[in-house]
Protein backbone atom coordinates (compact mmCIF):
# COMPACT_ATOMS: atom_id res chain seq x y z
CA UNK A 1 0.00 0.00 0.00
CA UNK A 2 1.25 3.46 -0.61
CA UNK A 3 2.16 5.35 2.34
CA UNK A 4 3.35 8.71 3.30
CA UNK A 5 6.91 9.12 4.93
CA UNK A 6 8.24 11.51 7.33
CA UNK A 7 9.99 13.48 4.51
CA UNK A 8 7.82 15.97 2.84
CA UNK A 9 6.26 14.76 -1.07
CA UNK A 10 8.29 11.63 -0.52
CA UNK A 11 5.73 8.34 -0.53
CA UNK A 12 6.69 4.38 -0.59
CA UNK A 13 5.34 0.88 -0.68
CA UNK A 14 6.35 -2.72 -0.08
CA UNK A 15 6.77 -5.62 -0.54
CA UNK A 16 7.44 -8.80 1.57
CA UNK A 17 10.13 -11.24 0.36
CA UNK A 18 9.44 -14.50 2.41
CA UNK A 19 12.81 -15.92 1.09
CA UNK A 20 14.93 -13.29 2.85
CA UNK A 21 12.62 -12.00 5.29
CA UNK A 22 12.50 -8.61 4.16
CA UNK A 23 10.30 -5.97 2.47
CA UNK A 24 11.66 -4.74 -1.00
CA UNK A 25 10.74 -1.03 -1.10
CA UNK A 26 9.67 1.91 -3.69
CA UNK A 27 9.07 5.27 -3.74
CA UNK A 28 7.71 8.64 -4.98
CA UNK A 29 9.30 11.50 -4.74
CA UNK A 30 7.08 14.12 -5.71
CA UNK A 31 7.53 18.26 -6.68
CA UNK A 32 6.39 21.19 -5.48
CA UNK A 33 4.29 21.43 -8.53
CA UNK A 34 4.06 17.74 -9.82
CA UNK A 35 6.02 18.45 -13.10
CA UNK A 36 8.80 15.90 -12.43
CA UNK A 37 7.65 13.56 -10.17
CA UNK A 38 9.69 10.06 -10.01
CA UNK A 39 9.19 6.72 -9.20
CA UNK A 40 12.70 5.45 -7.79
CA UNK A 41 12.76 1.18 -8.36
CA UNK A 42 9.19 0.71 -9.05
CA UNK A 43 7.72 -2.40 -7.39
CA UNK A 44 3.90 -3.57 -9.12
CA UNK A 45 1.34 -0.99 -7.90
CA UNK A 46 -2.89 -1.87 -7.45
CA UNK A 47 -5.05 0.49 -9.15
CA UNK A 48 -5.88 2.44 -5.52
CA UNK A 49 -2.34 3.40 -5.20
CA UNK A 50 -1.89 3.99 -9.42
CA UNK A 51 -4.84 6.16 -9.69
CA UNK A 52 -3.51 7.53 -6.01
CA UNK A 53 -0.56 8.58 -7.72
CA UNK A 54 -2.35 10.24 -11.28
CA UNK A 55 -3.86 12.37 -8.58
CA UNK A 56 -1.30 13.56 -7.22
CA UNK A 57 0.22 14.53 -10.79
CA UNK A 58 1.69 11.24 -11.90
CA UNK A 59 4.96 10.29 -13.00
CA UNK A 60 7.52 11.73 -15.46
CA UNK A 61 10.29 9.93 -14.61
CA UNK A 62 10.96 6.07 -13.60
CA UNK A 63 14.48 6.19 -11.99
CA UNK A 64 16.51 3.01 -11.42
CA UNK A 65 19.24 3.00 -9.34
CA UNK A 66 20.71 -0.21 -10.56
CA UNK A 67 19.77 -2.66 -13.52
CA UNK A 68 19.18 -5.50 -10.51
CA UNK A 69 15.68 -3.32 -9.51
CA UNK A 70 14.08 -3.11 -13.18
CA UNK A 71 11.20 -4.50 -11.37
CA UNK A 72 7.70 -2.88 -13.12
CA UNK A 73 9.38 -0.19 -15.14
CA UNK A 74 8.65 -0.67 -18.00
CA UNK A 75 5.06 -1.76 -17.16
CA UNK A 76 4.42 1.28 -15.01
CA UNK A 77 5.97 3.65 -17.75
CA UNK A 78 3.38 2.80 -19.86
CA UNK A 79 0.48 2.90 -17.18
CA UNK A 80 1.99 6.41 -16.56
CA UNK A 81 2.90 7.41 -19.87
CA UNK A 82 6.49 7.86 -18.00
CA UNK A 83 10.07 7.59 -19.48
CA UNK A 84 12.51 5.30 -17.38
CA UNK A 85 15.68 6.74 -16.34
CA UNK A 86 19.11 4.72 -15.83
CA UNK A 87 22.24 4.19 -15.09
CA UNK A 88 24.92 4.16 -18.33
CA UNK A 89 26.63 1.04 -17.44
CA UNK A 90 23.98 -0.84 -16.59
CA UNK A 91 21.69 -0.36 -19.52
CA UNK A 92 22.86 -3.23 -21.83
CA UNK A 93 21.51 -5.79 -18.99
CA UNK A 94 17.80 -3.57 -19.13
CA UNK A 95 15.34 -4.87 -20.80
CA UNK A 96 12.99 -1.79 -21.14
CA UNK A 97 13.39 1.11 -23.12
CA UNK A 98 15.97 3.55 -21.46
CA UNK A 99 15.02 7.47 -22.45
CA UNK A 100 17.75 9.15 -20.34
CA UNK A 101 21.23 7.85 -19.35
CA UNK A 102 21.99 9.04 -15.69
CA UNK A 103 25.38 10.48 -14.55
CA UNK A 104 27.17 11.98 -11.71
CA UNK A 105 25.55 14.57 -10.82
CA UNK A 106 22.68 14.55 -12.92
CA UNK A 107 19.72 16.27 -11.76
CA UNK A 108 16.32 13.99 -12.13
CA UNK A 109 13.07 15.67 -10.22
CA UNK A 110 14.43 16.69 -7.01
CA UNK A 111 17.05 14.44 -6.74
CA UNK A 112 20.79 14.33 -7.60
CA UNK A 113 22.83 11.29 -8.95
CA UNK A 114 25.68 9.87 -6.58
CA UNK A 115 27.82 7.32 -8.37
CA UNK A 116 28.87 4.51 -6.50
CA UNK A 117 31.77 2.00 -7.60
CA UNK A 118 32.52 -1.56 -7.20
CA UNK A 119 29.00 -2.42 -6.53
CA UNK A 120 26.94 -5.54 -7.23
CA UNK A 121 26.52 -3.86 -10.87
CA UNK A 122 28.70 -1.56 -12.47
CA UNK A 123 26.65 1.45 -12.70
CA UNK A 124 24.54 1.81 -9.84
CA UNK A 125 24.20 5.33 -7.75
CA UNK A 126 22.74 6.75 -5.35
CA UNK A 127 19.89 9.40 -5.25
CA UNK A 128 20.48 12.48 -3.09
CA UNK A 129 17.64 14.54 -2.30
CA UNK A 130 19.31 17.48 -0.36
CA UNK A 131 16.42 19.34 0.57
CA UNK A 132 15.27 17.09 3.00
CA UNK A 133 18.57 15.57 3.26
CA UNK A 134 17.71 12.20 2.07
CA UNK A 135 19.44 9.45 0.21
CA UNK A 136 18.20 7.05 -2.19
CA UNK A 137 19.48 3.99 -2.58
CA UNK A 138 19.38 0.44 -4.30
CA UNK A 139 21.49 -2.39 -3.75
CA UNK A 140 23.98 -0.32 -2.33
CA UNK A 141 23.18 -0.41 1.34
CA UNK A 142 20.39 -3.19 2.68
CA UNK A 143 18.40 -1.77 5.66
CA UNK A 144 18.85 -5.02 8.07
CA UNK A 145 18.37 -5.51 10.76
CA UNK A 146 15.98 -2.76 11.46
CA UNK A 147 18.42 0.36 12.61
CA UNK A 148 21.23 -0.97 10.62
CA UNK A 149 23.07 -1.19 7.26
CA UNK A 150 24.80 -3.49 4.99
CA UNK A 151 25.65 -4.21 2.18
CA UNK A 152 24.94 -7.38 0.34
CA UNK A 153 27.69 -10.63 0.24
CA UNK A 154 31.08 -9.12 -0.30
CA UNK A 155 30.99 -12.15 -3.11
CA UNK A 156 28.54 -10.25 -5.02
CA UNK A 157 30.28 -7.13 -5.26
CA UNK A 158 32.17 -6.13 -7.99
CA UNK A 159 34.52 -4.87 -6.13
CA UNK A 160 34.37 -4.88 -2.66
CA UNK A 161 36.66 -2.89 -1.02
CA UNK A 162 36.19 -0.14 -3.89
CA UNK A 163 32.24 -0.19 -2.81
CA UNK A 164 33.04 0.40 0.84
CA UNK A 165 35.25 3.48 0.01
CA UNK A 166 32.69 4.72 -2.77
CA UNK A 167 29.92 4.52 0.01
CA UNK A 168 31.97 6.82 2.08
CA UNK A 169 30.35 9.60 -0.38
CA UNK A 170 27.06 9.01 1.19
CA UNK A 171 28.84 9.28 4.49
CA UNK A 172 30.06 12.90 3.73
CA UNK A 173 26.37 13.95 2.91
CA UNK A 174 25.41 14.04 6.62
CA UNK A 175 22.23 12.73 5.89
CA UNK A 176 19.36 12.61 8.09
CA UNK A 177 17.53 10.04 6.20
CA UNK A 178 18.64 7.15 3.96
CA UNK A 179 15.49 5.47 1.60
CA UNK A 180 16.55 1.37 1.20
CA UNK A 181 15.23 -0.38 -1.49
CA UNK A 182 15.96 -3.95 0.50
CA UNK A 183 15.02 -3.87 4.30
CA UNK A 184 14.06 -1.10 6.44
CA UNK A 185 14.36 2.73 6.08
CA UNK A 186 15.91 4.84 8.85
CA UNK A 187 14.26 7.61 9.09
CA UNK A 188 16.65 9.98 11.46
CA UNK A 189 20.00 9.06 12.53
CA UNK A 190 21.24 7.89 8.91
CA UNK A 191 24.62 9.28 8.79
CA UNK A 192 25.15 7.37 12.09
CA UNK A 193 24.03 4.32 10.79
CA UNK A 194 26.76 4.48 7.62
CA UNK A 195 29.46 5.56 9.93
CA UNK A 196 28.73 2.62 11.88
CA UNK A 197 28.37 -0.17 9.01
CA UNK A 198 31.50 1.94 7.99
CA UNK A 199 33.90 1.39 10.57
CA UNK A 200 32.99 -2.08 11.09
CA UNK A 201 34.90 -2.97 7.54
CA UNK A 202 38.29 -3.34 9.43
CA UNK A 203 39.51 -4.77 5.91
CA UNK A 204 39.13 -1.12 4.77
CA UNK A 205 41.08 1.92 6.02
CA UNK A 206 38.18 4.77 5.97
CA UNK A 207 40.31 7.94 6.95
CA UNK A 208 42.77 7.41 3.98
CA UNK A 209 42.20 9.25 0.55
CA UNK A 210 44.74 10.03 -2.30
CA UNK A 211 45.15 12.39 -4.27
CA UNK A 212 44.34 10.34 -7.74
CA UNK A 213 41.49 8.80 -5.85
CA UNK A 214 39.54 12.23 -5.83
CA UNK A 215 37.08 11.88 -8.52
CA UNK A 216 34.49 14.28 -8.49
CA UNK A 217 35.37 17.43 -8.71
CA UNK A 218 33.33 20.10 -9.47
CA UNK A 219 33.92 23.80 -10.86
CA UNK A 220 33.14 26.74 -9.17
CA UNK A 221 33.35 29.71 -11.63
CA UNK A 222 32.91 33.68 -10.94
CA UNK A 223 33.61 36.64 -13.43
CA UNK A 224 36.18 37.32 -15.15
CA UNK A 225 39.10 35.12 -13.85
CA UNK A 226 37.71 33.50 -10.73
CA UNK A 227 37.62 29.65 -11.56
CA UNK A 228 38.60 26.82 -9.99
CA UNK A 229 38.32 22.63 -9.79
CA UNK A 230 37.43 21.49 -6.25
CA UNK A 231 37.29 18.38 -4.74
CA UNK A 232 35.57 17.77 -0.74
CA UNK A 233 38.16 15.91 1.50
CA UNK A 234 36.94 16.03 4.67
CA UNK A 235 33.60 14.74 5.12
CA UNK A 236 34.31 11.70 3.05
CA UNK A 237 37.32 10.72 5.78
CA UNK A 238 34.83 11.20 8.50
CA UNK A 239 36.46 14.83 9.73
CA UNK A 240 33.86 16.44 11.01
CA UNK A 241 35.52 19.30 13.50
CA UNK A 242 37.85 20.72 10.52
CA UNK A 243 37.06 21.07 6.47
CA UNK A 244 39.53 19.48 4.04
CA UNK A 245 39.18 20.55 0.65
CA UNK A 246 41.68 20.53 -2.94
CA UNK A 247 41.50 23.16 -5.12
CA UNK A 248 43.02 23.21 -8.78
CA UNK A 249 43.39 27.03 -10.05
CA UNK A 250 44.03 27.10 -13.69
CA UNK A 251 46.90 29.41 -15.00
CA UNK A 252 46.00 33.01 -14.90
CA UNK A 253 42.98 32.29 -12.49
CA UNK A 254 42.00 32.88 -9.15
CA UNK A 255 40.59 30.67 -6.27
CA UNK A 256 38.22 32.71 -4.58
CA UNK A 257 37.44 36.34 -4.33
CA UNK A 258 39.09 38.73 -1.40
CA UNK A 259 38.11 37.36 2.07
CA UNK A 260 38.37 37.01 5.72
CA UNK A 261 36.60 34.87 8.00
CA UNK A 262 35.28 35.85 11.71
CA UNK A 263 35.71 32.36 13.22
CA UNK A 264 37.17 29.89 10.40
CA UNK A 265 41.36 29.84 10.77
CA UNK A 266 42.53 28.50 7.68
CA UNK A 267 45.85 26.60 6.14
CA UNK A 268 46.72 26.55 2.21
CA UNK A 269 49.46 23.89 1.25
CA UNK A 270 50.13 24.53 -1.94
CA UNK A 271 51.11 21.07 -3.79
CA UNK A 272 51.62 21.76 -7.13
CA UNK A 273 52.55 25.16 -8.81
CA UNK A 274 53.77 28.93 -8.15
CA UNK A 275 50.78 32.04 -7.37
CA UNK A 276 50.69 34.81 -5.79
CA UNK A 277 48.46 35.37 -2.60
CA UNK A 278 47.05 38.74 -1.65
CA UNK A 279 46.46 40.32 1.96
CA UNK A 280 45.23 43.73 2.71
CA UNK A 281 48.72 44.81 3.36
CA UNK A 282 50.78 43.25 0.21
CA UNK A 283 51.15 40.55 -2.55
CA UNK A 284 53.72 37.43 -2.38
CA UNK A 285 54.81 34.89 -4.21
CA UNK A 286 53.78 31.57 -3.04
CA UNK A 287 55.51 28.31 -4.44
CA UNK A 288 54.85 24.11 -4.05
CA UNK A 289 55.25 23.17 -0.85
CA UNK A 290 54.46 26.40 0.80
CA UNK A 291 52.39 26.88 4.24
CA UNK A 292 50.07 29.94 4.58
CA UNK A 293 48.12 30.75 7.28
CA UNK A 294 45.17 32.86 7.22
CA UNK A 295 43.73 34.39 10.63
CA UNK A 296 40.49 35.51 11.48
CA UNK A 297 39.65 39.05 11.34
CA UNK A 298 40.17 41.34 8.18
CA UNK A 299 43.88 41.38 8.60
CA UNK A 300 43.73 37.70 7.28
CA UNK A 301 41.54 38.10 4.28
CA UNK A 302 42.98 36.76 1.23
CA UNK A 303 42.62 35.83 -2.40
CA UNK A 304 45.07 33.42 -4.36
CA UNK A 305 46.36 33.67 -8.36
CA UNK A 306 47.60 31.19 -10.28
CA UNK A 307 50.89 33.49 -11.94
CA UNK A 308 52.40 30.55 -13.00
CA UNK A 309 52.02 28.46 -16.72
CA UNK A 310 50.75 25.23 -14.88
CA UNK A 311 47.78 24.40 -12.80
CA UNK A 312 48.16 25.07 -9.13
CA UNK A 313 47.30 22.17 -6.34
CA UNK A 314 46.68 23.56 -3.11
CA UNK A 315 44.89 21.97 0.04
CA UNK A 316 42.69 24.45 1.95
CA UNK A 317 42.22 23.06 5.64
CA UNK A 318 39.73 25.32 8.44
CA UNK A 319 37.96 24.16 11.31
CA UNK A 320 34.53 24.27 10.75
CA UNK A 321 32.49 27.01 12.91
CA UNK A 322 28.61 26.74 12.48
CA UNK A 323 28.59 30.68 13.43
CA UNK A 324 31.24 31.86 11.08
CA UNK A 325 30.71 35.11 8.94
CA UNK A 326 32.65 35.69 5.76
CA UNK A 327 33.67 39.40 5.02
CA UNK A 328 34.55 40.28 1.05
CA UNK A 329 36.17 43.87 0.95
CA UNK A 330 36.39 44.44 -2.66
CA UNK A 331 32.41 44.20 -2.69
CA UNK A 332 31.40 45.36 0.88
CA UNK A 333 29.72 42.17 1.29
CA UNK A 334 29.47 40.34 4.68
CA UNK A 335 27.61 36.34 3.78
CA UNK A 336 26.08 35.78 7.49
CA UNK A 337 26.13 32.23 8.20
CA UNK A 338 24.15 30.79 11.65
CA UNK A 339 23.58 27.23 11.89
CA UNK A 340 21.18 26.81 9.14
CA UNK A 341 20.51 30.14 7.79
CA UNK A 342 22.90 32.00 5.27
CA UNK A 343 22.03 35.58 4.01
CA UNK A 344 24.36 37.77 2.22
CA UNK A 345 24.20 41.69 2.70
CA UNK A 346 26.33 44.30 1.45
CA UNK A 347 27.49 47.87 2.94
CA UNK A 348 24.73 50.03 0.65
CA UNK A 349 21.78 47.80 1.79
CA UNK A 350 22.04 45.44 -0.58
CA UNK A 351 20.66 41.84 0.76
CA UNK A 352 20.45 38.19 -0.15
CA UNK A 353 22.68 38.97 -3.22
CA UNK A 354 24.55 36.70 -5.28
CA UNK A 355 28.08 35.46 -3.68
CA UNK A 356 30.10 37.35 -6.80
CA UNK A 357 28.13 40.34 -6.93
CA UNK A 358 30.18 43.54 -6.76
CA UNK A 359 33.48 40.85 -7.16
CA UNK A 360 35.71 42.74 -9.53
CA UNK A 361 37.19 39.64 -12.10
Amino acid sequence: MLQNTVIPGVMMWSRWQPDRSMNFNSFYVMTKDGSENVLVDPLALDDEDAQKIESLGGVKWIVLTTRDHEREAAALAQRFSAKIAAPELDVPEIKAKVDRLLHEGDRIGRMTVVQLEGMKSPGEFALWVEDSATVIVGDALWGDPPGSLRTVPDAKLGDPQKAILSLRRLWGLEPKNILVGDGYCIFGGANAAIETFLKSRNDVLIYKINLDELAHWKTRKGPGRHERQQAEVGLLLGARKLGYQMFEIPPGNFATAMHAHTEEEELYIVFEGDGTIRFPFGEYPIRKGDMIAMPIGEHGAHRIENTGKEKMIVLALANNADDDCVYYPDSDKLLYSRHVIRRMVSGNGGANLDAWAGEPG
